[in-house]
């Protein structure tokens, strides 16, 4: 039986009202879609932001301090409320969540997250490794709520942890002070780091207003990370703060599998456990070494003569003479108010070799440690030459070679500037850790500066110089036209740093 003509008008106005609904449920999962993606980035950003910089906050023992930036806060979970001072909260309010009675911002601090590895077995650990941030907000719909959803909750959530690596960047500039480079490598010179772990250079660097003094590629420089990392494919560089990639780009060489990563945690100084060596008793004068006995070569440039562990009063003073060291420790005391005290000095064609055929050292094992005690440095100059290595690794000392005092509040520079062969097996660690000094800002106020850089600057070399083993400085430059070639040490030193996880 045919449908009457009425009949036929209205079912074409039920299809068109079924349409209009159709369309309008579409417009509104679109829009309202659309609205919902973005908020659930902005929540996710907020618990990223509030989850590390909680963390970080217990990591630098600033939780408690009231006036470390934001509200102090303790170590058992709350809930923030709208305006909140607490520093989770104030980063999550910074983000666009927990301004207003429709968010809800949550802390916690788990004991244990599923999958974090546990830290290396014999480690402290931190009482507090563990922060989760979870975010939610009730977000109203538009066209959706002709469909019967009004609100829709976004929730989002984020864990930090704070990580034991046994493995450290190769090289690391610490950069205690306020003000000067961080990293610096120019005069077309190169600074090259292969294989290692992924992380290959880190820089700390705190200062904002002053971000690209953290890192200073000029006049042809190249920091090559092309070969460096697990594979030999690449390596990462960071900064805590520094210069945008785009202003460094064509003076740093990645490979296929590094990054340029800026902002990072702030590292700590994996050295930092490491004793300072005792004063020994004195050491004997050193005595002349026949050609070809002991680690004196057959032909030397210049004579030989044989150096043995021990307090040095006044320093070293090394020239035109091969100089080889037995095992132990050299202590360079630098007496105070002596004026011929000198640091550690090498120049005019002189030639630093590891001795042979003595025993090895309870400090060092079968390599040398020499640290430098007070406000003087270490300087090699001209066409000195220096083929050494370190303390061992099964040693209290883990492969260092050269140690400065950590404790001088003297900004120093430290140079290897020769043209002669550079080959070093051992960790060169420069870096003040210890001592900060009291400076009145405006207002009255004090703050605690730390004072004392340890720059390490590295130029010339006519082979280039070859590092085997990490540099743990205050700051770093590479001029003059040197080929500075990095290999990471065998030594696991151990690195605490704070990541997000989840």
């Amino acid at each position: 039986m045919k449908a009457s003509r009425n009949e036929s008008g209205q079912i074409a106005i039920l299809v068109l009202i079924a349409l209009g609904l159709f369309l309008i449920a579409a417009a509104g999962l679109t829009i309202d879609g659309s609205h919902l993606y973005a908020q659930r980035r902005m929540a996710q950003a907020a618990a990223d932001a509030a989850a590390q910089a909680a963390l970080m906050s217990i990591f630098n023992e600033t939780n408690n301090v009231e006036d470390s930036g934001n509200a102090a806060f303790d170590t058992t979970p709350f809930v923030c409320g709208v305006s909140d001072p607490r520093t989770p909260c104030a980063y999550a309010a910074a983000n666009g969540f927990g301004t207003t009675v429709n968010d809800t911002v949550s802390v916690s601090f788990p004991s244990e997250v599923a999958d974090v590895p546990p830290p290396p077995e014999g480690v402290l650990t931190d009482e507090v490794r563990f922060v989760r941030v979870e975010v939610t907000r009730s977000v109203p719909t538009t066209l959706m709520r002709l469909l019967g959803a009004s609100a829709t909750t976004v929730r989002a959530t984020a864990t930090a942890a704070i990580l034991y690596l046994r493995q450290a960047p190769p090289v690391m500039v610490m950069h205690p002070a306020p003000k000067g480079k961080g990293l610096s490598v120019k005069d077309k010179s190169i600074l090259a780091v292969f294989g290692g772990p992924q992380r290959s250079i880190h820089v700390n660097y705190s200062d904002q207003s002053r971000k690209n003094d953290a890192f200073e590629c000029g006049k042809d420089g190249t920091v090559d990370l092309s070969k460096a990392g697990p594979q030999g494919t690449g390596g990462d560089i960071s900064f805590t703060t520094g210069p945008g990639k785009k202003s460094q780009s064509g003076c740093v060489l990645l490979g296929s599998t590094g990054h340029y990563i800026r902002p990072a945690a702030s590292m700590e100084d994996p050295l930092a456990d490491i004793p300072d060596p005792p004063e020994p008793p004195l050491a004997p004068a050193p005595q002349p070494l026949p050609n070809g006995q002991n680690g004196c070569p057959a032909s030397p440039l210049k004579p030989c003569k044989l150096y043995s562990p021990g307090t040095y009063t006044r320093g070293l003073l090394i020239k035109e003479e091969t100089a080889v060291f037995k095992p132990g420790l050299y202590y360079l005391a630098n007496r105070e108010g002596d004026e011929k005290s000198r640091g550690f000095e090498v120049q005019k064609q002189a030639t630093l070799l590891n001795a042979v055929g003595f025993p090895s050292s309870p400090d060092t094992g079968d390599g040398v440690l020499i640290y430098n005690a007070g406000e003087y440095d270490f300087r090699f100059s001209e066409d000195s030459s220096i083929n050494l290595r370190g303390s061992s690794l099964n040693s209290p000392y883990k492969g260092i070679l050269f140690f400065q005092d950590r404790t001088t509040m003297k900004e120093m520079e430290h140079n290897i500037e020769t043209s002669g062969t550079v080959e070093i097996e051992g960790a060169i660690y420069m870096n003040n850790t210890l001592f900060t000094k009291e400076k009145k800002k405006k207002g009255g106020k004090k703050e605690s500066v730390p004072k004392g850089t340890q720059t390490l600057k590295l130029k010339g070399g006519k082979t280039g110089m070859t590092l085997r083993g990490g540099v743990v400085v205050g700051a770093l430059k590479v001029e003059g036209g040197a080929t500075v070639r990095v290999y990471p040490p065998d030594a696991l030193y151990l690195v605490r740093q704070v990541a997000l996880v989840r």
